[in-house]
């Protein structure tokens, strides 16, 4: 579909309608609803398995059923928190240890100078 701005209105060139900014995130949400519907459960939280601890963190923000699939345990079997040994300090540690709870497989703390003995309690 092709939209072009004019006075904060967008016109589809296939109809004649004005559709304003709100009219098309309507649009988006309505879309967005739609693919959680078509697609099951499983197989949303398949895709979610591929993505990176940044970009599930992201998906998080997104719409509360994302947050769901993002948090989702099964998401959190291999955690490697290298990138982020300046940032992460031990709540961290534990509610990624909450949040996981059985799935976690694989936590890699290498690199990361500020975790404390209390918080590794709660991984082990």
């Amino acid at each position: 579909m092709n939209h072009h701005s004019h006075n904060g209105h967008f016109t589809n060139h296939h109809s004649n309608h004005v559709k304003t900014k709100s009219e098309l995130s309507q649009v988006s949400v309505d879309e967005d609803a739609l693919l959680n519907k078509k697609l099951p459960k499983e197989l949303l939280l398949r895709i979610f398995s591929y993505l990176d601890v940044v970009t599930l963190c992201r998906c998080a923000q997104v719409a509360k059923y994302w947050n769901i699939l993002a948090l989702d345990g099964s998401n959190w079997q291999r955690v490697d928190l290298f990138d982020f040994q300046t940032d992460v300090e031990g709540p961290v540690v534990e509610n990624i240890s909450r949040r996981c709870g059985g799935f976690l497989k694989s936590l890699s703390l290498k690199g990361c100078q500020c975790i404390t003995d209390g918080a590794l309690k709660y991984v082990s």
